[in-house]
Parts: structure tokens; C-alpha cells; sequence
């Protein structure tokens, strides 16, 4: 049973790029469910026009220039009042009331830095909003051949990073080492960060009794980008933390897979796949085999 815990004040904090729509959306069902403090909105530079919002909780911030995902991230966080913060992506949004849990998971534990809630589709089916910490066959395998060996909804309470379309945070952990690490470009700038605080002795954890919805996808871009800052990325976190055993062997192996990838797709993607998409998806990896001494250094 859930203690008697007064409900703690809450930040909420959610990027936005040409998401108006989304964005509201998502502040409308937090405020539908919750009494929060204050929401901070962190305007990536948008060139729609801003909605006409009169709730004085609401802030606007706006970018100067594009930045990204993770810096408008730690921008928001940082202009957060609040002590535990929420961070939700535009396009996700609570399904229940989650202050009771929050509130007392976080008075409970003071050394729990982020506390991950787990995210739905619109059919209902559970999707990835946490895994096991991630090592070196998640990119020598490829995400989804390692997924299907790793379910990433694999509960582990000790060894587990969660995602950042829908967490809480306390703030004075996450703003430590000054937030996300502005080196990663959009992807797993959470999963390296959860796996510092674990480092450094915080505690990371999910709530089942946490449940949002998470559409995925808010951000449109090719497949072939997509794969380059995933891979990337993915290399840069794990290497960071020493997570890459044997580097040269490492890397000549996943070299040889995506060579093999790419030998594969000039042969049959034609056949498998509309013109576009089928050259898409073979300039992405040949664009990580050209670059792999900058990408995979």
C-alpha cells in the first residue's frame, strides 16, 4: 500500500519542436490528472507561432538558436523550481495520477535519482521505456536482433536505466556533471546518464504503477539518419564508460556486420523495398562504414 506521503511540488518540463499540438495535448493530460507546480515548455527555436496559454504555471522558454534534444533538455530542468521534476516528451502523457507514488518513492529513498514510468501504446501493449544496463552486443548485434535477445522490458532492479519520454528525475542529481551530456546527439543521452548516477551511487528504478502513453516517432526524419545517430551515439556512451572490451576486435566486428548489411541491402532491397526507402537504407550504412574511424573511434 502506498503511504500517507504529502504529495512533494513537481516540475514539469517538455520540449517542444513544431509540436504545438502534441505539446498541449500532453500538458492537458497532466494537468487533468495532477496540481503541478509549475510546467516549462523549452522551445526549440520553433518557426510556428506560439499558442496563446494564460495558465500562469506555464513557462515559455525559447531557444535562441536550434539546439537539440539534450540541450533544451538541461535548459528546462535547469530553470526548474521544483526538486523532483518530470520530464515528458511532447508526444507521450500520463494514463493515471502518479503524485502519491512519486512523492513516496522519492521521500522513501533519498538516493533515487530517476524514477522511470512505463509507457503504453495506442493499442495498449506495452512499449520500451526501460531496460538492463546496455554493453557491447547491443551495438555489435544491432538494436533489433538485441532486442529480440533482450527484451528491453526486462525488469532488473539493479542494473536498469530508464528512458526519458517519461521519468522523474531529482533535480540536483541530474543536473549533476550539468545534466545531459551535450556530447551525445539525441539518442541515449538517458541511458548514459542513468548508468553515471548509478556510478556514483544513485539509484535508478521504474514503477509499474507509473503508466503513460508514448507514440514514438514525434520527430520525423530518414531511416538512414536515424541508424548514424544510433550508432554513434550507442558507440560514444559505451565507450565513455568502459563498456567496449577489446575496441579494435569490437569494432572489426560490427564493421563486418554492417558491411555485410550493406552487401545485403544493394542486393535485395530493390526488391524488398520502394526506391527511396531502399536507398535510404543503403547510404545510412554506407555512410557508418566510411566514417567508422570518426564514428567508432
Amino acid at each position: 500500500m502506498i503511504s500517507s506521503t504529502i504529495a512533494l511540488p513537481f516540475s514539469l518540463v517538455v520540449t517542444n519542436y513544431k509540436n504545438w499540438d502534441l505539446t498541449l495535448q500532453c500538458i492537458d493530460k497532466h494537468l487533468a490528472l495532477e496540481n503541478l507546480a509549475e510546467i516549462i515548455i523549452v522551445d526549440d527555436c520553433s518557426d510556428l507561432p506560439f499558442p496563446s496559454i494564460s495558465d500562469p504555471r506555464i513557462k515559455i522558454v525559447k531557444n535562441e538558436k536550434n539546439l537539440g534534444f539534450v540541450k533544451s533538455v538541461n535548459v528546462g530542468i535547469r530553470h526548474a523550481t521544483s526538486e523532483i521534476v518530470l520530464l515528458f516528451d511532447s508526444d507521450a502523457y500520463p494514463l493515471e495520477g502518479y503524485s502519491s507514488v512519486v512523492s513516496d518513492r522519492f521521500e522513501k529513498n533519498p538516493k533515487l535519482a530517476a524514477l522511470g514510468f512505463v509507457t503504453y501504446d495506442e493499442a495498449g501493449n506495452q512499449t520500451a521505456s526501460y531496460e538492463t544496463e546496455p554493453g557491447v552486443m547491443s551495438i555489435i548485434l544491432g538494436q533489433a536482433i538485441y532486442f529480440k535477445l533482450h527484451n528491453p522490458n526486462r525488469y532488473a532492479a539493479t542494473n536498469l536505466v530508464v528512458y526519458s519520454c517519461a521519468v522523474a528525475l531529482r533535480k540536483k542529481a541530474f543536473l549533476l556533471d550539468g545534466g545531459f551530456d551535450e556530447n551525445i546527439d539525441w539518442m541515449d543521452p538517458d541511458v548514459d546518464k542513468c548508468i553515471s548516477l548509478r556510478r556514483q551511487g544513485w539509484k535508478i528504478d521504474a514503477d509499474h504503477r507509473l503508466k503513460a502513453f508514448h507514440k514514438g516517432g514525434a520527430v520525423p526524419q530518414l531511416t538512414s539518419q536515424r541508424v548514424i545517430r544510433q550508432y554513434k551515439s550507442r558507440w560514444y556512451v559505451l565507450s565513455k564508460h568502459g563498456k567496449i572490451p577489446m575496441k579494435p576486435l569490437s569494432r572489426a566486428i560490427l564493421l563486418g556486420r554492417l558491411y555485410f548489411e550493406y552487401l545485403f541491402l544493394r542486393m535485395f532491397a530493390p526488391r524488398l523495398y520502394p526506391p527511396e526507402i531502399a536507398q535510404d537504407k543503403i547510404k545510412g550504412r554506407k555512410e557508418l562504414i566510411n566514417n567508422s574511424r570518426t564514428y567508432f573511434s
